[in-house]
């Protein structure tokens, strides 16, 4: 995999550090995430950044290709409808906000956010675990049981 564009960002990050130090970096430190990454024997993968991000990376991880991306979308948006007890809230709005807005989470280039990511494990019994940064260490491992 092809990191140039990884190294020129960092390049970038630094010379404006170097020439502009009032300015606040971001959190985020892309060094720090390959390093963390390398300890915990994982490997990064791109995909493409077009609002399916998330369903393509489950997509390579089941069926090691990006190709189902949608298929994995309409599974978990079926799940969500399904177990729509789980998901709606009355106190957010009407059920069919919550219908509306579950159709609009079905479409492609749609970004999944906390509740699509839930339904999207649970309904595919997929287990992520994502990693917490911060001042250089792991400060959580959102730990799940695979369900069976």
């Amino acid at each position: 995999m092809d990191y140039a564009h990884d190294r020129e960002l960092m390049r970038l990050a630094d010379l404006v550090s170097r020439h502009h130090p009032f300015i606040q970096e971001p959190p985020f430190d892309l060094r720090m995430l390959l390093q963390r990454l390398k300890e915990y024997k994982y490997v990064r993968r791109q995909v493409r950044d077009d609002g399916n991000c998330f369903f393509r990376a489950v997509s390579h991880q089941l069926f090691n290709t990006e190709d189902y991306h949608m298929f994995i979308r309409a599974v978990a948006m079926a799940y969500m409808r399904l177990h729509h007890q789980d998901f709606y809230d009355p106190r957010e709005g009407s059920f069919e906000g919550f219908w509306n807005y579950t159709y609009k989470m079905s479409q492609c280039g749609e970004y999944a956010g906390e509740d699509m990511i839930k339904a999207t494990c649970e309904s595919v019994r997929f287990c992520i675990s994502p990693f917490y940064f911060h001042a250089n260490k792991v400060v959580g491992i959102v730990e799940c049981e695979m369900a069976v």
